[in-house]
C-alpha cells in the first residue's frame, strides 16, 4: 500500500520535521451534474493543508479538448513535465496529492506525475477529511517515515484503436446500462465492456474497503489480464486501477479517453 498511499499522520510528521522536503497538492474538484468548475478551488480557498497548492482537473490535469477528444484529454508526458517545472518539481521531489477521499482527482494527478517520471508521488489516504481528523488507519501509529520508493506504477495507456477485453467500465450501473447519462450527450457503454462501479471500492460509510476486499475483487478478474479500465473521461477509472494494483499487484491498462472520447469518434466517423 505504501507504493500508492501515505497516511495523514505520516504527512503531518514530515511537514512538522522537514516541511521543505515534500510538496503537497490539493486536487479537489466536482464532476457531479450541476456542479461548477469553480467548486474545487472554492473548497481549497475555504480550507486546505497549510502550504498545499491547488491543481485543477481541467486547467492543470487535462489537455485542451477538441472535437474528437474526451471531456478531459490526457496530457502528454511533455505537458506534465512542463506543469511540474512550473511547480518546481524534480524527479527527486516527494509529492503528496489529496482530494475529498474518493481518490479520483488525486489519483489522476498521482498517475500523471508517476508516468512522467515523478515516481516519488503518493495519495493521501482518506483525503482532506482524514487530514482534518488526523486519522492514521489502517497504518500503524509508529510508521511515520515517508515510504517514497522510486517505482513507477505499472499502468499502460491505450487508445481507442487498442481496446481489447476484458474491458471494465468504472461508471455507475445506471450509466453503464444506458438508463441515465448526467454528463455526456448519449447514454451507453463501449461494446463488450463489463461494469465495475468505482464507488464499490468504498463501504456504506464511504470508507475505503479493506485490503482483503480488493484482493477478492480482482482475484478472478486478473486471470483474464491485462484488464483495460475506462470511465467517462479518465478520472474515476483510476480508482479501480488503484484497487486492482493493491488487490492483485499486476499491471493494468487505462483507456483515458473513456466513453466521452469514444462517442466523439463514433460521431466523427458517421459524418465522413
Amino acid at each position: 500500500m505504501s507504493d500508492i498511499f501515505i497516511a495523514p499522520i505520516q504527512l503531518a510528521r514530515m511537514l512538522e520535521v522537514a516541511p521543505d522536503s515534500v510538496k503537497v497538492f490539493d486536487c479537489r474538484f466536482a464532476l457531479a451534474q450541476g456542479a461548477t468548475p469553480a467548486k474545487g478551488i472554492e473548497l481549497y480557498q475555504a480550507a486546505h493543508i497549510a502550504g498545499a497548492r491547488y491543481l485543477d482537473l481541467e486547467q492543470d490535469l487535462s489537455a485542451t479538448p477538441d472535437a474528437i477528444s474526451s471531456r478531459h484529454p490526457w496530457p502528454t508526458i511533455s505537458q506534465v513535465r512542463q506543469l511540474a517545472e512550473s511547480l518546481q518539481l524534480t524527479p527527486d521531489t516527494s509529492i503528496v496529492c489529496y482530494d475529498d477521499g474518493r481518490y479520483a482527482f488525486a489519483g489522476r494527478a498521482w498517475l500523471l506525475l508517476n508516468q512522467a517520471g515523478f515516481t516519488r508521488s503518493r495519495i493521501l489516504y482518506g483525503g482532506f477529511p482524514a487530514w482534518q481528523s488526523r486519522s492514521s488507519a489502517p497504518f500503524a501509529e509508529t510508521s511515520i517515515e515517508l515510504p517514497f520508493a522510486a517505482a513507477p506504477a505499472p499502468v499502460t495507456l491505450v487508445t481507442a484503436n487498442e481496446l481489447s477485453q476484458p474491458l471494465l467500465d468504472a461508471r455507475e450501473a445506471t450509466r453503464f446500462r444506458g438508463q441515465s447519462e448526467p454528463i455526456d450527450p448519449v447514454a451507453g457503454t463501449i461494446p463488450g465492456a463489463e461494469n465495475a462501479p468505482w464507488l464499490d471500492n468504498f463501504d456504506d460509510n464511504g470508507e475505503w474497503q479493506p485490503l482483503s476486499w480488493h484482493q477478492a475483487r480482482w482475484q478472478s478478474a486478473q486471470q483474464r489480464e491485462p484488464i483495460t479500465h475506462f470511465c467517462g473521461s479518465g478520472v474515476t477509472a483510476i480508482v479501480n486501477i488503484i484497487s486492482a494494483l493493491l488487490g492483485s499487484g499486476k499491471p493494468q491498462q487505462l483507456y483515458p479517453g473513456g466513453w466521452s472520447e469514444y462517442l466523439h469518434r463514433i460521431n466523427s466517423a458517421k459524418r465522413r
